[in-house]
């Protein structure tokens, strides 16, 4: 039976063993340095080998040294738990047993906190992709709200110039209703005055052919005249014959037939004159009845021509109090317009303030989710390190191991054939979508290396690729289905001419190639849009960083595996 003080000491090593595996779950959640690990190892360690040495003393040496034996390999393989702790010892079967026991339960921790954190960088991965897309939409969003921001205030000042012309259009467009209102009147008013005037011409053409008809009855009656005065004369001069035939006695009768026949003389000398004035008035009436006639067609003419003017003017005179009344619609509707438009821009300067906290909020949340993921990757790193001696991705780091070992020896190897590995120069023979480069050993690893990536990459439970890179992010060769010649057709060759690239496109991938620690476990967002877990492993060469091996699987095949 163990004493009460042995008894304690090994279940404050257990306790202390317990810690190391909450320590690194601590970790993984970015709140305990790492350093916290070897203490409470080595504490645990220290506790158990003095309960032992309480327990038996010196009788109980050998077994003691083999118990600190364990713990020290344990520390110094850097956490390898895959063994037993201690060799057995009837000595110390009981303490054996105990930890044991506690070891069995720190590796099952160790190892569910392994998936654990591989789930948490798995999904920080995909987080950070969605964080990124939201983030770029974000980005579009404040760029077309700025856009919608900018037009909203260029329609604003358009509608405030275009309301100004129309005030003025319909100011004007008054201004010269009323004038054509005035002319409209002016020209009726004409119109009137030229009808009158036309019918006061048919008058005067009434009076002038009255006058026309009076001055031939004048002319008749001097024609009328004229005859009696001829005959007057004609019997005065028969009168003077008879008389003077009379002698003496006829000789008074003849003075009275010269008087009378001198006065039929100039009767018919003054009805002549008479005659001429009468045939020139009638002349001169003639031709005030032609002028007046043509005056009156002329009034005739300008009263119908007013008279269309008018009905222009009328015409325009409707059409311009259609445009005005038009133009005050527009007017009005521009105003509401103006209204709806200033809610409009204010509501749009609301959403370009909005969309500036969402795109601001978005790049937060994207820089926590690459803080998260870092975080995350870290802690996964470092349980990958401790070795369980089970599990899928035990299985995969194997895998790789031997790989990046068979890898290594045989690059040792081309480097003293001859070949020029640490060749840097990359000459691009595909400038397209994706690049592609050569280099002096381009060729050798298509035959050295070809197969075995193939079989490297089936070898490992959900691989997507085991490829070879240089500390550029060079990888000379790609896995055979996907080494297709190029097309110029980035669709087809980004993911399936993949060979002869350089993959330095982001942290992930620099991180990978300049890895110098003896593994990296890494959550891989792919070009192609997969998500992978991304296993790097450096290689060395002549004492000097070459690049890596580096192996690609899918996470839900190891967790799913996990899960069984």
């Amino acid at each position: 039976m163990h004493g009460p003080f042995s008894t304690r000491l090994i279940t404050l090593a257990a306790v202390l063993l317990l810690l190391h595996a909450l320590a690194l779950g601590g970790i993984a959640m970015g709140l305990m340095p790492t350093g916290v690990i070897a203490v409470l190892t080595l504490g645990a360690g220290v506790l158990i080998a003095a309960a032992a040495i309480h327990l038996w003393g010196t009788r109980a040496d050998r077994a003691v040294h083999e118990l600190r034996a364990g713990l020290d390999r344990i520390h110094g393989s850097g956490g390898d738990l895959s063994g037993d702790l201690s060799q057995d010892s009837a000595d110390l079967a009981g303490v054996d047993s105990a930890s044991e026991q506690v070891v069995a339960q720190l590796r099952e921790t160790l190892g569910d906190l392994r998936y654990r954190a591989l789930d948490i960088a798995v999904e920080a991965a995909r987080l950070r992709k969605t964080t990124g897309s939201a983030e770029q939409r974000a980005e579009d969003q404040e760029s077309y709200s700025q856009l919608i921001f900018q037009s909203s205030e260029e329609t604003t000042r358009a509608l405030e110039d275009i309301s100004g012309r129309s005030n003025v259009m319909s100011a004007n467009n008054a201004e010269n209703l009323e004038q054509v209102r005035s002319s409209r009147d002016e020209l009726g008013h004409a119109s009137d005055r030229i009808t009158e005037m036309s019918r006061r011409f048919e008058q005067f053409a009434e009076t002038v052919g009255r006058l026309t008809d009076s001055a031939g009855q004048i002319r008749s009656i001097m024609n009328l005249v004229q005859g009696f005065s001829n005959q007057t004369n004609l019997l005065a001069l028969n009168a003077a014959i008879e008389a003077s035939r009379a002698g003496e006695a006829g000789r008074g009768f003849a003075v009275v037939a010269e008087e009378v026949r001198d006065l039929a003389s100039k009767v018919h000398e003054a009805t002549s004159q008479i005659d001429g004035i009468v045939a020139e008035m009638d002349t001169q009436v003639q031709e005030t009845v032609a002028g007046s006639e043509q005056m009156r067609q002329y009034a005739e003419e300008t009263r119908i021509a007013v008279g269309g003017a008018t009905d222009t003017f009328a015409g325009m005179v409707d059409a311009l109090e259609n445009a005005h009344g038009e133009l005050i619609a527009i007017g009005t509707s521009i105003e509401e317009l103006t209204v709806t438009n200033q809610d409009i821009h204010a509501r749009s300067t609301d959403i370009r303030d909005l969309g500036q906290q969402v795109h601001q909020s978005m790049r937060e949340s994207a820089a926590f989710s690459a803080t998260l993921r870092e975080a995350s990757e870290r802690s996964m790193a470092l349980l990958a390190r401790y070795r369980l001696g089970e599990g899928t991705l035990e299985s995969i780091l194997d895998t790789a191991t031997t790989y990046r070992d068979h890898i290594q020896r045989t690059l040792e190897a081309m480097l003293a054939e001859g070949v020029n590995l640490f060749d840097q120069d990359y000459q691009c023979v595909f400038d397209g979508n994706p690049k592609k480069y050569t280099t002096a050993y381009t060729e050798a690893f298509s035959r050295r290396f070809q197969d075995m990536i193939d079989a490297g990459r089936d070898a490992i439970p959900g691989g997507a690729y085991m490829l070879i890179i240089d500390r550029a992010g060079y990888a000379a060769i790609h896995h055979s289905n996907v080494s297709e010649p190029t097309t110029g057709d980035p669709e087809h060759d980004v993911p399936r001419s993949r060979h002869q690239r350089i993959f330095a496109d982001n942290d992930t991938e620099i991180r990978r190639a300049r890895n110098t620690d003896p593994l990296l476990l890494q959550t891989y967002l792919r070009d192609t849009g997969e998500v992978l877990n991304d296993l790097s492993l450096p290689i060395m060469l002549q004492d000097r960083h070459w690049g890596a091996l580096i192996c690609g699987f899918r996470p839900d095949v190891v967790m799913r595996q996990h899960q069984e």
